[in-house]
């Protein structure tokens, strides 16, 4: 009977640790179940901050293009030169009151038209917050794109609002890049219309997920399981699916089987397996974080738009990614056996090496400069390169982070418009605007030694002659030898300007008398008079002037306008002749014109 008591004790120990273990075993599934599906949640919500410092990315360049751009004077073609280099397909300049200054793609017919009050992303950055847009119909040429709106000084000057089509941006490599097989990613706007969607079978249809819902919780959707995240910065939402089977595979892999041989096992045996499970779990998720963490942060840099490497302190490259090896003319192998001061240019090598001795230093946290490189193939580029140091846990320096950006481009185009601002495209010589800056320079510098400025307004005599008979080509040719002859005749700091037609202007800003002005202008004369061939016809060019001396008390406008009216003295005096300005002369003026 007792051993009767003792068997059944024994059964019914057996059984309450069959029971125990059993549980503990469904429990584990249901629990491991949770985890892999918060960890597919967690997946989306990292995708979705890279994303959103892809957008933040996407700002701080276009804040870079907008201050690139002219302050007055820019057209359409110069906004698309400029937002082609910076990669944009499409952007729109608005002044203050929300009316398009500049298009591109040009559309002459938007010009000065409301879009502000038809965008509400271009009204919000009028209201000085910088907006991200859904998916909209450019104003130019009605593509879909992403738009993003940068207020110009909190939107007082205006807004500069730039998109291309997400399509063609590394998100759809980034999207469909992840080691769980049938992933989609999608990337959608306030309304759930798709701005982007990756994977294999993906389409605009996000898979019938109700997108706010999979915000809370993963959700499962016709077998595939879905996760969403808000992407910080812009109205849009990042959403992740795959076949339910491929996220929970390994916490479906138990059976009854497994239960039947855990119950088998010694009570003390089953709670050692169970901590060398948890162990095992802990170590395996720690592992793929990590891995997850590197793959994430590879594929960030090799799909990055501009240059990245890490520098080692004895100044060699490490670890350079593509855009970087591309934009200097290396292999990613012989470039990793260069420093950085072989390949930068010697005129910048002092600078950069002084900032990166103060970063070493601790005097600053990091620095940014715009320097030249050397190619592999003997040519330089121009780079924006931004340097940060990265020190270990007692402080000391480990190695330098870099970002360089081509910038070579840019620095072309903005001498371009520099250029076509400040000097006559005909001619070569300044313009208006450089004369009357230059001029009051000199000005200015004389209101110390109380030096004297010359200006002498000239015009060809009857040039129109000229182009009625031979043409406007043969009359561009007669002015660019005038332009040629005068630019000869001056010194290294006098001026020749062209101020159009035919009338040009010298700036001689050290004069000691009168005397000295008027020689020059004598000299002036007798050269143009030499004989001009044009097109296998010999010119003779004779030229009036009217010359004007002034100083301190005088502002450049004022003195610029003496010598016309002493030009118009010149010219009613009977042309081929020098007259020199007098106050007579303009009452004179002034009486004719009345």
């Amino acid at each position: 009977m007792r051993s009767l008591l003792r068997t059944t004790a024994v059964a019914l120990c057996w059984a309450a640790a069959v029971t125990v273990a059993s549980l503990a075993v469904a429990n584990a599934q249901s629990q491991g179940r949770e985890d892999l599906e918060t960890r597919f949640a967690g997946r989306a919500t990292t995708s979705a901050e890279f994303v959103s410092a892809y957008v933040a990315d996407i700002f701080a360049l276009e804040g870079r293009l907008a201050s690139s751009l002219p302050p007055r004077g820019f057209s359409d073609a110069d906004l698309a030169d400029q937002t082609r280099l910076a990669g944009f397909t499409a952007a729109v300049l608005l002044d203050p009151q929300g009316r398009v200054v500049a298009l591109a793609p040009a559309d002459p017919a938007l010009h000065g038209v409301d879009l502000a009050a038809k965008y509400p992303h271009l009204s919000s950055a009028l209201a000085g917050e910088p907006t991200v847009s859904g998916v909209v119909l450019s104003a130019a040429d009605q593509t879909p794109i992403v738009a993003f709106a940068l207020p110009l000084d909190g939107g007082t000057k205006g807004v500069l609002s730039a998109g291309f089509s997400l399509e063609d941006s590394p998100l759809s490599t980034f999207l469909s890049t992840s080691p769980i097989q049938g992933i989609r990613g999608y990337i959608v706007d306030s309304t759930g219309t798709p701005a982007v969607f990756a994977g294999e079978g993906a389409t605009a249809t996000v898979d019938g997920v109700d997108v706010e819902r999979a915000l809370g919780a993963p959700v499962v959707r016709s077998g595939r399981l879905a996760a969403a995240a808000p992407i910080a910065g812009t109205p849009w939402r990042l959403v992740l699916t795959a076949p339910e089977a491929a996220v929970v595979k390994p916490a479906a892999g138990s059976n009854w089987v497994a239960w039947t041989i855990i119950a088998l096992a010694a009570v003390a045996t089953l709670v050692g397996l169970l901590v060398l499970g948890s162990v095992s779990r802990s170590r395996r998720r720690s592992r793929e974080a990590q891995a997850e963490s590197e793959q994430r942060f590879r594929l960030t840099v090799d799909h990055a738009p501009i240059g990245m490497t890490m520098v080692g302190l004895d100044g060699r490259f490490q670890e350079p990614n593509n855009q970087l090896c591309r934009m200097l003319g290396y292999e990613a192998e012989h470039l990793a056996t260069l420093t950085f001061q072989e390949i930068t240019h010697p005129d910048d090598r002092d600078t950069d090496m002084d900032s990166l001795q103060q970063l070493l230093a601790a005097k600053i946290s990091h620095y940014e400069m715009e320097k030249r490189y050397v190619r592999g193939d003997g040519s330089t580029v121009w780079a924006r390169l931004s340097v940060s140091l990265v020190r270990g846990p007692t402080g000391e320096p480990l190695h330098f982070v870099c970002q360089v950006e081509d910038v070579t481009e840019v620095r072309a185009a903005q001498e371009k418009l520099e250029r076509r601002a400040l000097y006559d495209p005909l001619t070569g010589l300044a313009n208006r605007s450089l004369l009357l800056d230059r001029l009051s320079h000199a000005l200015e510098d004389h209101r110390r030694d109380g030096g004297r400025v010359a200006v002498a307004f000239c015009d060809l005599d009857h040039f129109k002659r000229v182009n009625d008979s031979l043409g406007h080509q043969a009359g561009d040719v007669l002015l660019k030898e005038v332009a040629r002859r005068l630019q000869q005749l001056v010194r290294g700091s006098d001026t020749v300007a062209r101020m159009g037609g035919d009338e040009f202007v010298l700036l001689l800003p050290h004069v000691t008398s009168m005397d000295m002005a008027t020689t020059i202008l004598d000299r002036a004369k007798q050269v143009l008079e030499q004989p001009i061939e044009v097109e296998g016809h010999l010119l003779t060019v004779s030229f009036s002037a009217g010359l004007a001396v002034g100083g301190p008390g005088n502002s450049a406008e004022m003195l610029l306008r003496d010598a016309d009216t002493a030009l118009y003295a010149a010219k009613e005096g009977g042309r081929s002749r020098c007259e020199i300005y007098t106050a007579a002369m303009r009452s004179h003026a002034l009486m004719h014109l009345s």
